[in-house]
């Protein structure tokens, strides 16, 4: 699920990455 939805791992980055 790393890049299923050409996202990043939302789950196991920080909040400065998951940055949306």
């Amino acid at each position: 699920f790393l890049k299923s939805e050409g996202r990043p791992r939302l789950l196991l980055a920080p909040p400065s990455l998951r940055r949306g």
